[in-house]
């Protein structure tokens, strides 16, 4: 039994590192075609609109990735869009043993997940640097990163538990 385990705790770790390895790759190809489109309508273009609703006092514009106050502008760059995050879930979950629709679901739920924390993350940087630029730098350099990854990790540990929920009551089910 406890080989079993290790087999596939490997068999996890070499899936799962191929996997980021492949998607990496892939966003490193398509890094010119892609990554302006993801900071800027995907990232800048809806934070400055939840910004404007929010406090119409500061006004915000979009310069292409800048979100744009009076007093500041703040960039979403590439390292800044929370790709990295989603990367790593997906896969962790196409590395998981699971059946391909909860693998699917696992995929858009998180990743439509984790794009809704890093909106909310940008929002409260550019909140931060208006009202509080002393701890912008901690928040955005420790902060912000080590939270993106404990919610990403918080996420498919969710994830396989659900995942894995109905295949256990199953397993019992099969052995009775």
């Amino acid at each position: 039994m406890k080989s079993k385990q290790k087999l596939e705790s490997v068999r996890f770790v070499i899936l799962f590192f191929a996997a980021f390895a492949v998607l990496q790759l892939t966003i490193f190809i398509s890094a010119k075609k892609i990554e302006p489109y993801i900071a800027e309508a995907l990232h800048v273009k809806p934070i400055c609109h939840i910004i404007s609703i929010l406090t119409s006092s500061v006004p915000v514009s979009q310069n292409g990735i800048n979100i744009v106050s009076s007093n500041f502008s703040l960039s979403v760059d590439s390292a800044c869009n929370g790709l990295d995050a989603i990367l790593l879930v997906v896969s962790a979950i196409i590395a998981f043993r699971s059946n391909i629709l909860k693998k699917i679901a696992g995929i858009i739920l998180g990743s439509l997940f984790l794009y809704a924390f890093n909106i909310l993350r940008i929002l409260f940087l550019f909140y931060s640097n208006a009202f509080a630029p002393d701890f912008f730098d901690f928040l955005h350099v420790y902060a912000g990163q080590t939270l993106a990854v404990i919610v990403g990790v918080a996420f498919f540990f969710l994830w396989a538990s659900w995942s894995t929920s109905e295949n256990m009551v199953s397993r019992v089910d099969d052995e009775n």
